[in-house]
């Protein structure tokens, strides 16, 4: 029986079909015009070893190897029409299935001329009558490439079928929105709008390989998708004229064709070519044709850039429909990187990647990263690790290197956070209450709120890691305590972000802590603040007299409290997830100095005072409001005997002195600057004034190589330098 030459391609099952598309593809990156039996048996090994390895009596690695080097660029090996022949043959003119495929395959590989016993006059005969170029001629009129267009860009096409392109998991809504616009009759030109990494061109290269399914529109099948870059477009084009040229052969090419234009970062095309005194740029060459439908075009872009280039010429914008790209799912992120790792990370490099590893990639990757987006920076993190694992000539990438790979991102001690950060936080109460003294009430509540909120067992994982309000009279320690708490649990005043409030006291200040507005001098230098709390996310906010704030400035705080992120005027989001915010007030000092002692009563009338100056929502959105007490005068001698004197003669140690002071030095100092209203700070002054420049005139009288023991002591109700 024989087959009319317009059933050749329909006489070839669906992997048959999609095997010799790939050899093809070989056949062409080798610069062969001819496909042989090495390319489809090379097909078929990257496809299908398992079913290869049952028909070859050798090591697939072995024929992979000698295929590439050797037989790929042999003339002499049999063409792809007498395969086909002798498939057909073998499937006695039926549908020409996979094992066809491979049986036949493999006898003309592994020398064997006579493949089994088909009759080699029959196979040459029908050879004879089978078209000259069977994939191209009988390929449902898939469109031929154009070496023009594919050296302006890439053809993603041709890399799908070549089987070089990352597999795409989770986002078949969006490859079937982009088809379904490609399908319309105006308006076919999908631009896809989201956030950096979230994998917008990986969406377009997925609907190039979705072309060489079966699960596609019949209208689609004969499309072809080229990259275009458009750095390639204005390379070389020095004079006026030449880019115009250029865009112009690339309309002609694709108008009224089955190309379909990919253009990432479609934002670069606004103003492009653009010469001085004219207002045609390449947009407005391209729209035309993009309005009559006559291209088909598929754009790229980030939210930021669709709002400030392409939202403002609405001529260009209407000629495309919008899709919103979306963050990938944690779900979908580790599914990919279970499915690309062993393809693009573990076999290349002969590394091995432990699961948990992806597991803990995508955790840490999600606390510590929430600026970036999935799946780009978990990858991002594997990629690094894989990295490392080389340089380091290690041969599997585990849970620990993900955690120091993450270290080296963020700046952040990712791997003691587990570890160190559990037993400073059990010492964080004493120690507290060891450096800031007749305030142990404040220390219990810090503690026991940061706790939880550190090490994750939030309920409300996206807010600050603690919002307190630090309520009570001057030198009492607020300030202080907030200092302290950096240096435990940080090890650095560096993380300590003080904002002096009294500093946004009116409306336009605003524009201070968000950034100047676009078009503004300074709009590109964003907000000093947000781009601190963002080099530091681990960090402490103290912000000092907060009252003092214009009521706008707690309106913009309040979000903050809420949902744990402030947008700029950049449309930027700046995450203050692990961020402890402390506030200080002497509010209800002031107005009220009876609120200054603690109490369980006076905890909810000082909330209900706290509603005169601030909303009752943002007093709602605060995790405690912390009444600091007046110092005691016991308190008092014992922050002049552990903290004041140690800082004395710390600072004249250092200059080759030994301080002695006497205890009733501590009394006096005491007695001479106690103040229930001034606290500490007045005691700090009085040994000042006391002791510190005494000293200091008493040190210049003394020649440097005397290196004495000084003591301070009382005589005659005054103190004493000898």
């Amino acid at each position: 029986m024989k087959d009319p030459e317009s059933n050749y391609w329909n006489k070839l099952s669906p992997e048959v079909k999609r095997i010799l598309r790939l050899a093809e593809a070989i056949a062409s990156n080798a610069k062969m015009k001819q496909v042989t039996a090495a390319h489809i048996m090379l097909a078929l090994i990257r496809t299908f070893p398992l079913q290869v390895s049952k028909k070859i009596n050798r090591p697939l690695g072995e024929l992979r190897n000698s295929l590439e080097h050797d037989y790929i660029y042999n003339y002499n090996l049999t063409r792809l029409k007498f395969v086909i022949s002798a498939a057909l043959i073998r499937a006695e003119h039926e549908t020409v299935k996979l094992h066809h495929l491979i049986e036949v395959t493999s006898n003309y590989i592994s020398g064997r001329r006579k493949p089994l016993d088909i009759d080699q006059e029959e196979i040459r005969r029908r050879a004879k009558s089978t078209p000259k170029n069977i994939l191209i001629s009988q390929n449902n009129g898939k469109q031929k490439p154009d070496l023009f267009l594919n050296r302006l860009g890439r053809d993603l096409t041709q890399l799908a079928i070549a089987d070089k392109l990352h597999p795409i998991i989770g986002r078949d809504k969006e490859i079937n929105l982009a088809a379904e616009t490609l399908c319309r009759v105006f308006k076919r030109n999908p631009l896809l709008v989201g956030p950096a990494g979230v994998g917008k061109t990986a969406i377009v290269e997925g609907l190039a390989q979705r072309l060489e399914s079966e699960d596609i529109a019949p209208e689609l099948k004969k499309k072809r998708i080229i990259e275009m870059d458009v750095g390639n477009l204005v390379k070389g084009t020095k004079y006026r004229g030449e880019l115009e040229k250029k865009i112009m052969q690339v309309i002609d090419r694709v108008k009224n064709s089955n190309f379909i234009i990919f253009i990432d970062e479609l934002h670069t095309l606004m103003g492009a070519g653009l010469a001085e005194g004219t207002t045609l740029d390449v947009t407005s060459m391209l729209l035309p044709s993009l309005a009559r439908g006559e291209i088909s075009c598929i754009g790229a872009t980030t939210d930021y850039n669709y709002h400030k280039f392409i939202e403002k010429d609405k001529a260009f914008e209407r000629r495309f429909q919008p899709i919103r790209i979306p963050e990938l799912s944690s779900e979908d992120t580790l599914r990919m990187l279970k499915k690309i790792g062993p393809i693009k990370f573990e076999k290349p490099k002969n590394i091995e990647i432990d699961e948990k590893a992806y597991h803990a990639s995508l955790d840490l990757a999600g606390r510590y990263m929430r600026n970036r987006y999935f799946p780009d920076k978990a990858i991002d993190i594997i990629d690094h690790a894989v990295g490392r694992a080389i340089r380091k000539k290690n041969k599997k990438v585990t849970v620990s290197d993900i955690k120091n790979i993450m270290g080296s991102l963020t700046g952040l001690p990712i791997g003691k956070l587990e570890d160190e950060l559990k037993n400073k936080l059990k010492g964080l109460n004493s120690h507290l209450k060891e450096h800031i003294l007749g305030q142990d009430h404040v220390a219990d509540i810090v503690a026991d709120t940061i706790w939880p909120k550190t090490l994750g067992a939030d309920l409300h994982p996206e807010r600050p890691n603690g919002v307190f309000l630090f309520l009570g009279p001057t030198g009492v320690g607020k300030t202080e305590f907030a200092r302290e708490l950096a240096r435990y649990l940080f090890g650095s005043l560096n993380k300590l972000i003080r904002i002096d409030m009294s500093e946004y006291s009116e409306a336009h200040t605003v524009a201070k802590l968000l950034g100047a507005p676009f078009g503004y001098r300074g709009h590109e230098k964003g907000s000093p603040v947000l781009n601190e709390i963002e080099e530091n996310p681990f960090s402490i906010l103290l912000l000092d007299e907060f009252e003092k704030a214009h009521p706008e400035i707690h309106k913009l705080f309040l979000q903050v409290f809420d949902s744990g992120v402030l947008t700029d005027t950049d449309r930027h989001h700046v995450y203050f997830s692990d961020v402890i915010i402390i506030m200080t007030s002497n509010i209800s000092v002031e107005h009220k100095p009876s609120v200054g002692f603690v109490s369980e009563e006076k905890t909810k009338q000082v909330q209900d005072e706290m509603t005169k100056y601030f909303a009752p929502e943002f007093v709602n959105r605060i995790d405690y409001i912390c009444l600091f007490n007046r110092l005691s005068k016991k308190t008092a001698e014992n922050i002049v005997k552990t903290r004041i004197f140690p800082l004395v003669e710390e600072k004249w140690i250092e200059k080759g002195f030994k301080i002695s002071v006497k205890p009733e030095v501590i009394s006096f100092i005491v007695d001479q600057g106690y103040s229930e209203k001034w606290g500490a700070r007045n005691l700090e002054r009085t040994v000042d004034k006391l002791i510190s420049s005494p000293l200091a005139k008493f040190m210049q009288r003394i020649e440097k190589k005397e290196k004495k023991k000084i003591e301070i002591s009382i005589k005659n109700g005054s103190i004493q330098i000898s």
